[in-house]
């Protein structure tokens, strides 16, 4: 069963409706794409870690959608814009606590 998964580097822009075809995934690796939204990941709920870092995600909302997911315990976002907003790991925090450790 798949467990990991690595989609760096294949200018993935979208994730839509990932739920339906990672399964079980508990690592996914999104590296250097170009999303700009994690909406997609909504109902992924066994994702443990996710590195989303060197994409496009702008705003700390465009990452909101990981609150959602019970098993989620770290994500990577640096290299991406958001990363140059002021105070930008407190309110990711504050997001997504408690899940993110």
């Amino acid at each position: 069963r798949l467990r990991w998964l690595n989609l760096a580097h294949n200018e993935i822009r979208r994730l839509n409706d990932l739920h339906l075809k990672l399964g079980n995934v508990t690592t996914l690796i999104l590296q250097d794409n170009c999303i700009s939204s994690l909406a997609g990941l909504l109902r992924v709920f066994s994702l443990e870690h996710v590195n989303v870092s060197f994409n496009q995600l702008k705003q700390v909302s465009d990452i909101s959608s990981l609150k959602h997911l019970p098993s989620l315990e770290d994500v990577d976002l640096k290299g991406n814009p958001l990363c140059s907003l002021p105070n930008y790991r407190l309110m990711v925090l504050c997001r997504l606590s408690p899940q993110v450790r």
